[in-house]
């Protein structure tokens, strides 16, 4: 880490790793690889920082790379209260990550809690629906699923989702 690294504010790193991770989502491997390298000098300068460790955690899972739990998990304990929108974040990764892994009891605790931070974010709302139907609890998954279509009819995977739930049960 350099110096002038280190005098950035946690909004200064927050913007300049924010735009490397949006480039990320296009696919663009060389931002990928810079958003690692940022965010690890991010941590490093503000270690206490839920942003820091959020935006380490993103960078890591879209990297495929090991360490984001734990990048998320650190940035859910350091937030709190303090930060809804990181705390929300960090949660809803974690849940993402144990339904990416087949821990659908674990997945709902996170969503859930994230569900409980931002009751209006549908992505959190879509997983927590699949995350319920795939521990049985179909009634459930169908009416979260329900609530995206609502909110959103053209919601990515919901519909489809919702289908399959209703097909399995002869509904």
């Amino acid at each position: 880490m350099n110096k002038e690294s280190g005098e950035r504010s946690v909004e200064d790193w927050s913007s300049l790793v924010g735009g490397y991770l949006l480039q990320t989502e296009s696919g663009d491997e060389d931002a990928l690889n810079e958003a690692l390298l940022l965010t690890e000098d991010f941590v490093a300068a503000h270690p206490d920082s839920p942003q820091a460790w959020m935006n380490r955690g993103l960078a890591l899972w879209w990297a495929g790379k090991t360490g984001a739990i734990d990048a998320f998990l650190e940035g859910e304990r350091s937030s709190g209260e303090l930060d809804g929108a990181c705390h929300h974040c960090c949660l809803y990764h974690l849940g993402r990550i144990a339904l990416g892994d087949g821990d659908v009891e674990e997945a709902v605790i996170y969503l859930r809690k994230a569900h409980e931070k931002d009751p209006s974010h549908l992505l959190t709302l879509h997983d927590l629906g699949v995350a319920e139907a795939r521990r049985g609890k179909s009634k459930e998954g169908k009416r979260l699923l329900q609530m995206v279509l609502e909110a959103d009819p053209d919601f990515p995977g919901a519909a489809k989702n919702l289908q399959v739930l209703l097909f399995g049960e002869g509904s």
